[in-house]
């Protein structure tokens, strides 16, 4: 195959390789049951030892790869690892076709499928040598019937023995149309993918340019910003001389005011930094260390709240693949939503589950604080949103916290998601890449 070029993230295209697994087993399933129908009901005269021998190849070489999943992929590993499934499944369906009545088959549609799958997930190169591949595999098996060369097993009582054709000039527009079709399949299919990625790309590089015009403004912004904070200390502090009693709190409410104003810059480069920059520099970091750090930090407004913390399994001595300034970050901006929105003498709870696919722990955060309405649940993580109840309870918030955190999920390949009812507090559950032990 062709030095792959990185299509899709691959986060992504695991995902897609897991869903190709999780399909073999239907697929497995469904090939025995058709199995089992045509012998015993249709009473066909098929090779089934053959046939149900294939249906076991394709449960053997299916729980190789689901036990593989777990292991830590690069794109190229990925890559290799979806071109391999796709020309597994093009073999054992050709032989499976031969042995169940060759071109005869209906199910020789099915060829398209994969067609479909590997122009999705694949470069145009790779999509085209899978094609061959079919057109080489299809044309040796029906050829070889049409010229005698392998037996041919015809359905019987399923079509008529009078309408089964060998003969090879029918087997010679069966195999152009059949090879013309799968070429146009995927011509059309990587057309359409190829103009979908490039507006992907387009959109992203749009994105980007905004986000560095944003931490351009906001970078100067907070300069100017912090020139003005540093003259209303100095009011305060009398340097200047007496101040009134009004005069100092109307000073003391705008340097209240500009140091809210400094958060939302930060929150807001932050952001911008992250949307900016391509690549996170990760490391082998130890969770449970990095949480216990995170919730010291937060202890002052814990205990001034009253408020309950319980720290579950943290997942003895696991250690996550990430960036540490940024994983603190995502801890810090969940919990403080947290002790910021439950009551006095409420609770939160954080627990760690490591999950058996795909090499993640999942964590959750949850708390029994005010919660969410369900109609804002989809507008929780966009830039600058804090929901009516929030703004209620506090004036102070710059809507960017949980925005980062996705940000920061989505970086490390993870995925976060809230679960909330109002009045019922909030789940945030999300899940970080895990280091496996060899």
């Amino acid at each position: 195959m062709d030095e792959p070029k990185q299509l899709l993230p691959v986060r992504d295209l695991e995902i897609r390789i897991v869903w190709l697994i999780n399909l073999r087993w239907f697929a497995a399933i469904g090939l025995f049951l058709v199995l089992t129908g045509a012998r015993y009901v249709l009473k066909m005269n098929l090779p089934f030892l053959m046939l149900y021998a294939g249906n076991l190849i394709l449960i053997l070489y299916n729980s190789l790869f689901f036990f593989y999943r777990d292991s830590k992929w690069g794109f190229k590993r990925a890559y290799f690892f979806a071109n391999l499934q796709i020309s597994l499944d093009l073999i054992l369906l050709t032989y499976l076709i031969h042995f169940a009545g060759g071109y005869e088959n209906p199910f020789i549609f099915y060829f398209i499928f994969h067609m479909v799958i590997a122009s999705i997930l694949l470069s145009n190169k790779a999509a085209y040598l899978q094609a061959t591949l079919v057109v080489f595999l299809f044309g040796i098996s029906t050829g070889g019937e049409s010229l005698g060369l392998l037996p041919h097993y015809h359905l019987n009582g399923l079509i008529p023995a009078e309408r089964c054709y060998l003969d090879l000039n029918y087997f010679i527009w069966i195999y152009v149309t059949f090879s013309s079709t799968l070429y146009i399949i995927v011509y059309l299919t990587t057309t359409i993918v190829n103009k979908l990625r490039k507006r992907e790309d387009e959109l992203e590089a749009a994105n980007r340019l905004k986000s560095q015009y944003v931490q351009s403004v906001a970078h100067d912004i907070k300069g100017s910003l912090s020139a003005i904070q540093s003259c209303l200390k100095v009011v305060l502090t009398g340097l200047t001389g007496p101040v009134s009693e009004k005069s100092r709190e109307m000073v003391a409410r705008a340097e209240r005011r500009s140091l809210s104003l400094l958060d939302f810059l930060n929150d807001l480069l932050a952001l911008s930094k992250m949307r900016v920059t391509d690549k996170t520099e990760k490391k082998r970091v130890l969770l449970s260390e990095l949480v216990k750090r995170v919730v010291e930090q937060l202890n002052p407004e814990i205990i001034e709240k009253g408020l309950i913390i319980i720290v579950g399994n943290t997942v003895s001595n696991s250690f996550i693949h990430a960036n540490p300034l940024a994983i603190e970050q995502l801890f810090a901006n969940i919990l403080m939503n947290a002790v910021q929105y439950t009551p006095k003498g409420g609770k939160i709870t954080l627990t760690f589950e490591e999950l058996k696919a795909g090499g993640f722990i999942r964590i959750a955060i949850s708390d029994t604080g005010i919660g969410i309405p369900k109609e804002v649940l989809p507008k929780i993580f966009n830039d600058f949103f804090r929901a009516k109840e929030a703004r209620e309870l506090t004036q102070y918030g710059t809507g960017l916290g949980l925005a980062i955190a996705k940000q920061i999920v989505e970086e490390h390949g993870g995925e976060i998601r809230v679960e909330s009812e109002e009045g019922r507090g909030c789940s945030f559950i999300f899940t970080l890449p895990k280091i496996i032990n060899k």
